[in-house]
């Protein structure tokens, strides 16, 4: 009951926001558990309580539903990852250690989160509209980091033949790599250290990223 009249109190277009959120999370659920090819608009109807006639006027069809998804998904994450690097009163050392632990850690760092990742990830060979979300945020994802790496060594800087775009690429594969482990084996990575290792790869780059493990 309370939860109806919460919804209730909601304007027309809050609503609409509040119904579409519940369809893509019903979604997520759906993937999780089934995988892509579980996915149809009347599962996730029922999965999040509307009729299908609901779940059509929002997304007209699953290859729509399933757009949308991709792209709550990464406009979830990258709400998450900026929160750090829009810190004004933070030093660089501290964006950069605030964008991998937000990368590594829970909330993005679930089981039912990595499922949509890793789905999705698999399907965007294959699907042109897919992939250009995909590219989009990592391309912004890339330039966010290089731009902190910037901030704390010059923009022309070469560390054992890398330049800061190599090094920024390297740990972007690192951080998907720890993903890939924790959706597929949940019980043998730490959260703890997969942030470990990121600052450690780091700091071979930059010594005053090792003064600040150190330090801590």
């Amino acid at each position: 009951m309370d939860k109806m009249n919460r919804y209730s109190r909601l304007t027309r277009s809050e609503q609409k926001q509040a119904t579409r959120e519940k369809l893509i999370q019903s979604t997520y659920d759906v993937i999780a558990s089934e995988g892509f090819s579980g996915v149809t608009l009347a599962k996730v109807s029922r999965l999040a309580g509307f009729s299908m006639g609901i779940c059509n006027f929002h997304f007209e069809n699953k290859e729509k539903l399933l757009h949308e998804t991709l792209r709550f998904h990464y406009q979830e994450f990258e709400a998450s990852w900026k929160k750090g690097i829009d810190d004004t009163s933070a030093e660089p050392i501290e964006k950069l250690i605030a964008v991998i632990e937000t990368s590594l850690t829970p909330p993005y760092v679930a089981y039912r989160k990595l499922a949509v990742w890793f789905a999705f990830s698999s399907e965007s060979l294959t699907r042109e509209t897919f992939l250009e979300l995909t590219q989009t945020h990592d391309l912004k994802w890339e330039n966010n980091i290089e731009s902190i790496l910037r901030e704390i060594v010059d923009e022309n800087f070469v560390s054992y033949g890398m330049s800061l775009r190599q090094i920024t690429i390297s740990l972007i594969s690192l951080i998907a790599g720890f993903w890939v482990d924790f959706y597929l084996y949940p019980d043998r990575t730490d959260s703890g250290e997969a942030v470990s290792t990121c600052l450690i790869f780091l700091s071979k780059f930059f010594p005053v990223i090792e003064t600040k493990i150190k330090k801590e």
